[in-house]
């Protein structure tokens, strides 16, 4: 597998307007997501685009999941 680090970019939820940090990960059998991190929310995810599956042609379909809320408190 593999991580890489593409850009910083600030994105707008349903959850509200966050500063991320974009990355490319690579695993096994072709599984590529990327993903927005909230640069000051370890752990959180603003947005997660899963690519599907390269070297799987019955698993091409590309899923976009997005924060819609955040919990106060903790």
């Amino acid at each position: 597998p593999s991580t890489e680090l593409v850009r910083k970019e600030s994105i707008t939820t349903p959850a509200g307007t966050f500063d991320t940090v974009v990355v490319e990960v690579k695993g096994f059998f072709g599984a590529h997501r990327t993903v927005w991190m909230v640069a000051d929310k370890p752990g959180v995810y603003a947005q997660v685009v899963d690519h599907g599956t390269a070297t799987d042609e019955a698993d091409q379909t590309e899923l976009t999941y997005v924060l819609t809320s955040v919990a106060a408190g903790g």
